[in-house]
């Protein structure tokens, strides 16, 4: 079956997550600068602020993550009395997208799986670059240590700026 195709405004975008009631799958495509180090041991970092990291993966939207861990808690024989903290990307305004009053953006919260490998492409001022050449000078992540279960809920929020395309009920949705 082919999907339909659709060109769509952050705002239009949002109110479609708007109906989100029950966690969902959609495809979500993004193109972000990685968190890097500006300098260090070796010299200053030719590459900050200079690669785009194109992203292509399945992804989960509008789970409830304290209820997520929670459950994975529970499974693997614990109380199941985790509490989220303060979000730091900012405040949900919907089951899926947050917004942040410091940075005036909108960001799309969703969850990922391991299982599900991404399609990543890395640019650097234009030119494809394999990861090897940057590894050194990214930022590693915290790795979800704060979630007491040993199958971890991986959240991600990206802002709606990076969000190129989403297939989402049977559509493709292009933002402009």
């Amino acid at each position: 079956m082919k999907k339909n195709r659709f060109k769509i405004l952050q705002g239009e975008f949002i109110k479609m997550m708007n109906e989100v009631k029950n966690p969902t799958f959609m495809n979500l495509v993004t193109h972000t600068i990685p968190k890097m180090n500006k300098g260090g041991r070796e010299g200053l970092n030719k590459y900050y602020g200079k690669v785009v990291k194109k992203k292509s993966v399945r992804v989960l939207i509008g789970g409830e993550y304290e209820q997520r861990v929670k459950g994975n808690e529970v499974r693997e024989g614990g109380e199941g009395n985790f509490q989220v903290g303060q979000n730091k990307v900012g405040n949900h305004i919907n089951n899926v997208i947050l917004y942040n009053e410091n940075t005036k953006k909108f960001y799309l919260q969703y969850e990922w799986f391991m299982e599900v490998k991404p399609q990543v492409e890395f640019e650097f001022e234009g030119n494809p670059i394999d990861q090897t050449e940057f590894d050194s000078w990214l930022v590693k992540s915290n790795n979800y240590k704060n979630q007491p279960s040993e199958r971890k809920v991986q959240t991600l929020s990206v802002s709606l700026d990076n969000v190129k395309e989403v297939s989402y009920n049977g559509n493709i949705y292009e933002f402009i």
